[in-house]
């Protein structure tokens, strides 16, 4: 028997060992609150009862209190003891008296101490009625009391019991300050459900032109950024640890009310902002790789519990990217490259959340679209400008970096598996359904990227990327996605001869843009019709200029001007696009089976880029 136990273990272990895991994070998210909650107040109860009842024993039992043939307790006038006379009962409560007031020795010594945001001694007192100024009084007003009590010569009990009622406040103010200094724990949860608390209270009551600022959540910011000015990284440390806890419980329960107070234009003064506000402070502070891992960790938890702060939190990355040109020790730029990289693919997932997330309750309900206006999409671009433009980087070095950011990309484009917190509640260990990204939300950065190789007529970083657009083993769209739009925005800009609509265009010099092309090979994307079909569809409904379609309403074509196409432009691709997988048929055959227009303009300038099959084409029309 003890040998099958014993194998049965061996063999479940794991499985035990996750279930009991689990069973400890789900206990800790649902019902840690409601769990203090109720023991706070079986305690209180129970502290209250166990000093209630005391004291009504030693006033019955030593004949204090009497009751009458009514019941009714009344002092007894004619108490008396040998153990203490009216003197002692007053040197006794000055002494009491005086032990008290020696705390305020002890008291200047902790004012500035705090512990998870709160002074220790508004810890230890934490009620304005029952403070330690206000018992103070009341001890010095017993002791008055008791002097008069004797000089107008009342009966002894009554001294007695106002000894009493002293002994009671001494022994609360002394258990108070001990449990301070010897468990601080029960008072880190007990701050720990008051900031949580706070935050809800915050949320609900947070309108736009209103700001609320909730004080216990702005204490506990101050004392943190305080933290981080001195570099007290041990506390910082255990400050973080409070945030995420916080975060997590808060995000857990109360997943829609987060969401809606982040479709709101209001003043973010919640969990989720401090932590933002913390990792910029990080930067600032000459810390960039502590900032961002901070930054980096709540992207995760918010991608975790599938909330979308895209308008307000990812604006925080530009800062970081900035930060890379700051650094000089080679270790360090590799780690923080890895670190903004990570961050990318977290902003990304947030983009793909928005794609996803039902915003209809909210009072903002998400307009048709918005997605292309408030995602950030040039993180990539960005992050490989940093590189570029830095002066303290080696050119073998930035070569080395552009080329790790190249394995970071195509490793991001396989469909992210990594749990949510709708897998936590199944407890399943991995996240089983296929995720499903529209085409642009991988593919737009990726595109801002290749685009960004052609304006600096970077030939070698764009040529690395050859073989993804031409693998036909993977699944993934995003790379060929990214790929033609990266051609769409050449030849379109091109066919303008380079001139520039808006400031944030694609800023090209036309014949070094074929030369690359035609060098990287780039209009040799290999591409299936069905794949070719969803391409098309999509960057019809997403990326036509407006004068082209007439439309009446603004289209979504992406926030980057870049991504804004004329209807001939792309049609035209598409059709040799097409003609690539069909060379028995001529493009113009293909274009009018498939209801594109071409332009002879726009032809002449695909075959230019592409001038080893240039013959091929003009033979079969």
């Amino acid at each position: 028997m003890k040998q099958k136990i014993l194998n049965f273990y061996k063999k479940n272990r794991y499985k035990i060992k996750d279930n009991i895991k689990w069973y400890k994070d789900y206990f800790f998210l649902r019902y840690s609150i409601s769990f203090h909650k109720s023991l706070r107040l079986f305690f209180t109860i129970a502290k209250f009862i166990i000093s209630v009842f005391s004291l009504i024993a030693i006033l019955h039992s030593s004949k204090i209190v009497i009751l009458t043939e009514n019941y009714i307790p009344n002092f007894n006038s004619n108490f008396s003891t040998d153990y203490i006379s009216k003197s002692g009962v007053l040197g006794s409560q000055i002494t009491l008296t005086l032990i008290c007031v020696s705390l305020i020795a002890l008291i200047s010594n902790i004012d500035n101490k705090y512990v998870y945001g709160e002074k220790m001694l508004d810890i230890a007192f934490p009620s304005r009625l029952i403070s330690f100024k206000t018992i103070m009084i009341v001890l010095f007003g017993l002791l008055l009391t008791n002097i008069y009590l004797m000089l107008s010569n009342y009966p002894f009990v009554y001294t007695v019991f106002v000894l009493l009622i002293s002994v009671y406040l001494a022994i609360y103010v002394l258990y108070r300050f001990a449990t301070v200094f010897l468990n601080r724990n029960s008072f880190k949860k007990e701050l720990f459900y008051k900031y949580y608390k706070s935050n809800l209270s915050h949320l609900k009551k947070s309108k736009p032109i209103e700001p609320h600022i909730s004080e216990p959540l702005r204490k506990l910011k101050v004392i943190t950024l305080k933290h981080i000015s001195n570099k007290d990284y041990p506390e910082l440390n255990e400050y973080m640890l409070l945030y995420f806890n916080l975060l997590k419980v808060t995000l857990f329960n109360n997943q829609k009310q987060v969401q809606e107070y982040y479709t709101e234009y209001v003043n973010f003064q919640d969990i989720i902002g401090h932590i933002n506000e913390f990792s910029l402070k990080m930067l600032h502070e000459n810390n960039a790789l502590y900032g961002l891992s901070i930054y980096n960790n709540l992207l995760k938890h918010i991608n975790y519990y599938k909330i979308v702060c895209i308008h307000e939190i990812s604006y925080t990355s530009t800062s970081f990217i900035e930060a890379f040109t700051d650094l000089s020790d080679k270790l360090q730029i590799k780690r923080y490259l890895n670190a903004l990289l990570y961050m990318s693919n977290l902003l990304i997932h947030q983009t793909y959340l928005f794609s996803i997330v039902d915003l209809s309750y909210c009072r903002l309900a998400r307009p048709k679209n918005m997605i292309h206006y408030f995602a950030e999409r040039d993180m990539y671009e960005k992050i490989y400008d940093s590189i570029v433009k830095s002066d303290k980087i080696t050119k073998e070095n930035k070569s080395e970096l552009i080329e790790s950011m190249r394995y970071s990309v195509l490793d991001f484009t396989s469909d992210m598996m990594s749990q949510d917190v709708d897998d936590f509640r199944k407890k399943e260990r991995f996240h089983k359904d296929k995720r499903v990204y529209n085409l642009d939300i991988k593919g737009e950065p990726i595109s801002l990227l290749f685009i960004r190789f052609i304006e600096n007529n970077d030939i070698e970083s764009l040529g690395n990327y050859h073989y993804a657009w031409n693998n036909t083993d993977t699944d993934d769209k995003s790379i060929k996605f990214a790929g033609v739009l990266t051609l769409l925005s050449v030849i379109n800009n091109i066919s303008n001869d380079g001139n520039r609509e808006y400031f944030l265009d694609i800023n090209i010099e036309p014949e070094k843009a074929k030369t690359l092309i035609k060098k990287c090979d780039l209009l040799n994307i290999n591409i299936n019709g069905q794949m070719l079909n969803a391409f098309y569809d999509f960057i019809i409904n997403h990326y036509i200029s407006d004068l082209d379609t007439g439309k009446k309403e603004k289209g979504a074509y992406g926030f980057h001007p870049k991504f804004r196409y004329k209807q001939e432009v792309v049609d035209t691709l598409f059709s040799y696009l097409y003609w690539k997988n069909n060379k028995d048929k001529t493009m113009q055959t293909i274009a009018t089976e498939k209801n594109l227009k071409i332009s002879n303009e726009i032809e002449k300038i695909i075959t230019s880029m592409c001038k080893e099959i240039k013959d091929d084409i003009q033979s079969s029309q």
